[in-house]
């Protein structure tokens, strides 16, 4: 396996640990590094919890606990909000 530098990277595993995301519980495989690097959580393990992330509210939530015969939430029509009090130049809000 190859780092962002091109170097080599040994990695060792997959260790398969238990997880909890959102109240959903699985296993699911991680691998290690022989240097010191914070713990990366990839796009395998929100595909695998099914993760909706949310910036606008702040929010984290699971596909697994979504009723997916339920009417959507009907939301406002978008309205035009001002950048700045000291510009007349304004954006869309959806």
């Amino acid at each position: 396996m190859y780092g962002f530098a091109g170097q080599d990277v040994e990695i060792t595993g997959p260790y398969h640990l238990p997880v909890e995301v959102c109240g959903v519980k699985f296993m699911h495989p991680f691998y290690t590094l022989e240097s010191q690097t914070p713990c990366v959580a990839g796009c395998d393990l929100i595909y695998a919890a099914k993760l909706v992330i949310d910036p606008v509210r702040q929010m984290v939530r699971s596909y697994w606990h979504v009723d997916l015969y339920a009417t959507p939430l009907q939301l406002p029509p978008p309205s035009l909000l001002p950048v700045s009090a000291y510009t007349n130049q304004f954006f869309q809000r959806c």
